[in-house]
């Protein structure tokens, strides 16, 4: 006759394996259930924040300085395009575009990432209050 966990599934010993012998890729009798993530719109606000402040830092750097160095649209002068500073400007481009990519990778791994938990049923996370007085 099949065993039966907690809940009256059959095959289940209340290890999380059919088995119950608790393998790798299967679940501990530990296990928490899930909460659902991204469920809470405030919390949103220090991440639109943040990509805010990084889209306007964009911005500003590559209109104010990146377009005038490669000597774009009104930033073009009259006169014949300065080739020293449209190189510096290419570079610096380049570059501004590469750690931008860099920190937007960053950023978006950061939020996916789950932060983790406080372990239970383990001694050292166990919060102990201490007696203020002494005695």
């Amino acid at each position: 006759m099949a065993e039966k966990n907690d809940k009256g599934q059959p095959g289940s010993r209340g290890h999380g394996s059919p088995t119950g012998t608790g393998g790798l890729l299967t679940p501990t009798c530990h296990e928490t259930p899930k909460r659902r993530r991204f469920v809470e719109p405030q919390k949103f606000l220090p991440v639109v924040f943040v990509i805010v402040t990084i889209a306007g830092l964009w911005a500003i750097y590559a209109v104010l300085h990146c377009a005038r160095l490669l000597q774009l649209g009104g930033w073009r002068g009259s006169g014949p395009i300065d080739e020293a500073m449209q190189s510096r400007g290419i570079w610096q481009t380049i570059v501004f575009h590469y750690c931008t990519a860099l920190l937007l990778v960053c950023h978006v791994r950061s939020i996916l990432v789950h932060p983790g938990e406080i372990p239970e049923n383990d001694p050292q996370w166990e919060y102990l209050p201490q007696d203020g007085r002494s005695g």
